[in-house]
């Protein structure tokens, strides 16, 4: 849910002149400012789009665009409010004059903070919601961190958050003492980092908390580009199950370049990165094959999740099940950029996805037999 503009920049949609698309972001907030130089704070459009969420399942919301705000000074994506710490664009209609404006003083963007603070607060959203920003972690993207987290705890205190630092980066410096509601860090710092890091970073997950894996453009195993293999992209669900994750959480779903139905290619980008389903007509989505495999994996993971709640043996089925589609089993020795190399690591047979299956439809299907017998 974005609450700012433009806090990646377009995606660099700007640098690609051979296939011109429009993927800036914009301010899910309408923001007024009147005669008398007050802001009116419009929520209803996020409101809206909440309800929407939650008609399909959603639970939880990720509100993004506060930090972690990318800089491209070279094309004129600069820090506009000199004294804030993070290089945040928050526009506004002006009411007098009737242009479209940009926030430049600290007290406007506090002003707006506070704003997003007590609506949370008023529409119940405290325990629904995570703030994120992209790859704080990161020098280039984002800059005076270590005061802008101290703004956020000031502004928005008792707020969860969201980190996708790699399991290294949450255990030191000014990240040692945060609490971890929301844990998202790549697979590949994840798989390395299997073993007491992984397992002290887990213990600092909050009750109610997550922890998730993601995907973002890279790495080129265990995502979903057009070039990726289906059993692949299946494989989502039980590699979840091996991490011990919670779920997964991949960058985008619709992020459409201007004729997606004619081609995916953008920037530099794996074509089929920027999206997950096509657009249809009124409204709909056209799913992908992509999309229909990672919904097989899902089921797989909903299977595994289901035995570990009622089969006695959950751990030596799981493996079972497992052993069928994992070619190496310590994820640690992945090498997660050996395109060419994946059978390796996994199996591309679909028929073994298929085993994997049944080995847990058939232990739930067991222990129902004993159950009703009893």
């Amino acid at each position: 849910m974005l609450l700012s503009d433009i806090p990646w920049n377009g995606q660099g949609c700007y640098r690609d002149s051979e296939h011109p698309s429009d993927l800036y972001e914009y301010n899910y907030v309408r923001i007024t400012k009147r005669a008398d130089g007050s802001f009116f704070y419009d929520f209803s459009f996020v409101e809206s789009y909440i309800a929407l969420m939650k008609e399909y399942g959603a639970q939880d919301v990720m509100l993004t665009g506060l930090y972690g705000i990318w800089l491209d000074e070279k094309e004129g994506f600069v820090k506009i409010v000199e004294d804030w710490p993070d290089p945040i664009r928050v526009s506004y209609l002006d009411e007098e004059s009737g242009r479209l404006c940009f926030m430049r003083e600290r007290a406007q963007i506090e002003d707006y903070f506070r704003a997003i603070y007590r609506w949370i607060k008023e529409f119940g959203l405290q325990e629904h919601c995570f703030l994120m920003g992209d790859e704080v972690d990161l020098g280039w993207a984002s800059q005076g961190w270590t005061a802008m987290l101290e703004t956020l705890h000031r502004l928005m205190p008792d707020v969860r958050m969201c980190w996708d630092n790699t399991p290294k980066s949450i255990t030191e410096g000014i990240y040692r003492e945060e609490r971890i509601d929301l844990y998202t860090p790549q697979i590949e710092s994840l798989a390395a980092a299997e073993g007491d890091l992984l397992q002290s970073v887990r213990e600092r997950i909050r009750p109610g908390g997550k922890f998730l894996w993601s995907v973002c453009c890279v790495p080129p195993l265990m995502n979903s580009f057009l070039y990726t293999d289906l059993c692949e992209v299946r494989l989502h669900g039980l590699i979840t199950e091996r991490l011990g994750a919670d779920g997964f959480v991949r960058w985008n779903f619709t992020v459409w370049p201007d004729r997606p139905r004619d081609t995916l290619i953008y920037n530099d980008w794996p074509a089929g990165d920027t999206c997950l389903v096509y657009p249809g007509k009124g409204g709909q989505c056209l799913k992908s094959l992509r999309y229909l495999a990672l919904r097989r994996g899902i089921e797989d993971i909903e299977l595994a999740q289901m035995v570990k709640k009622t089969v006695p043996d959950a751990e030596g089925v799981l493996s079972q099940a497992l052993h069928c589609v994992l070619r190496e089993y310590d994820l640690s020795k992945w090498d997660f950029d050996d395109y060419f190399g994946r059978e390796k690591y996994f199996s591309l047979d679909a028929g073994d996805y298929e085993a994997a299956g049944n080995i847990l439809i058939d232990a739930l299907l067991e222990q129902r037999g004993e159950n009703n017998a009893v």
